[in-house]
């Protein structure tokens, strides 16, 4: 497996119903919608 590890990668190395998986899978989730509310919330004070 060459270059970076996404979580894709990781998933289709493991198998969808992989623990490892699913809490990667859920933590790459919460990591977007975390600087997603960071990126908003500092826009709303610009404004």
């Amino acid at each position: 497996m060459r270059g970076p590890i996404s979580a894709g990668n990781i998933i289709a190395a493991n198998g969808i119903n992989s623990p490892i998986a699913v809490v990667l899978t859920a933590v790459l989730i919460v990591g977007i919608l975390v600087m997603t509310l960071v990126t908003l919330s500092r826009m709303a004070r610009r404004k």
